[in-house]
């Protein structure tokens, strides 16, 4: 056996010899005191790595000069062993050389292996119960956060949404209501909710809202003189020139000839049907009566 160099001291701090689990890391530190003129030569020091299947050397830390009269070495082992019964492994043995500075004789200083008692994760056999046997029942699987995936989704949905409704307005709504807007469609409601004697009680006024309706379709005031030109722009009323005109001659006559109280062979059904034929021309032709009317000299 080695025998230290005169005047070294050496102290070993070991880990505890049983109580121990695969996985466990365990450190035995050793404390020198060398005397003057000696130093540890450092390859002496062990290097990490595997000791056999069981044990591995993770760290091997030196703290001090390799000369200075006290220095430190720390060694970290980490068990790799899960016997199925309790089992004894060995720290191994370490071996730190010395040699005096100035040369001579190396001299050896050995620390002993020490034990580890190792403890079983479980018995080699688990008794037959819930929990315990060879078949374990089925783990729920485990929950996944959703959130990002329902709110992407909602998104989605909410752009989808937006884009129907787009689709309804420009499609649907948009061109229905400016249907509504239009002059012959807004006549056609007006004298829709008049009482039957209202003709014969207001004549002028009744009139007056048909002849609003064609300024605001025309652009202008439209007078029996402007129908030809009003008419050649708008080839698709051809069949109401006849009914337009009796509409302007009868306007005359009420409104110009001294004395008149009522529009000769008109009454408020053919009012509302002439305003209805308008109508459907209007909603089938906008672009049609759109066009600009010219009165003629």
């Amino acid at each position: 056996m080695p025998v230290p160099p005169a005047g070294l001291h050496h102290k070993v701090d070991e880990p505890r010899a049983y109580g121990h689990w695969v996985g466990d890391v365990v450190e035995r530190t050793i404390r020198l005191e060398l005397p003057a003129g000696l130093r540890l030569r450092g390859d002496s020091v062990p290097v990490p790595g595997r000791r056999g299947q069981a044990l591995e050397l993770r760290e091997a830390l030196h703290e001090g000069p390799h000369d200075a009269p006290r220095q430190t070495l720390t060694l970290r082992y980490q068990v790799f062993a899960a016997p199925l019964q309790p089992r004894v492994l060995e720290l191994p043995p370490v071996l730190l050389e010395f040699e005096p500075i100035g040369g001579g004789r190396v001299q050896t200083l050995r620390i002993d292996a020490w034990p580890l008692q190792l403890a079983p994760l479980g018995p080699e056999e688990a008794a037959n119960r819930r929990g315990l046997g060879p078949l374990q029942p089925d783990a729920d699987a485990p929950p996944l956060d959703t959130r990002a995936i329902r709110l992407r989704g909602g998104l989605a949905l909410a752009g989808l949404l937006l884009m129907l409704l787009g689709l309804a307005w420009v499609l649907l709504l948009r061109p229905r209501l400016l249907r509504q807007r239009q002059p012959f469609a807004r006549l056609r409601r007006e004298l829709a909710t008049l009482p039957p004697q209202a003709l014969a009680d207001d004549p002028r006024a009744v009139f007056a809202r048909v002849h609003a309706a064609l300024r605001a379709q025309a652009g202008r005031n439209l007078l029996a003189r402007d129908l030809p030109a009003y008419l050649d722009a708008r080839p698709g009323l051809a069949p109401l020139a006849d009914e337009l005109l009796a509409f302007h001659q009868a306007s005359e006559i009420l409104f110009f000839q001294p004395g008149a109280g009522a529009a000769p062979g008109w009454d408020l059904a053919r009012l509302r049907r002439l305003a209805q034929e308008l109508a459907a021309f209007e909603r089938l032709a906008p672009a049609a009566l759109a066009a600009p009317v010219e009165a003629r000299a």
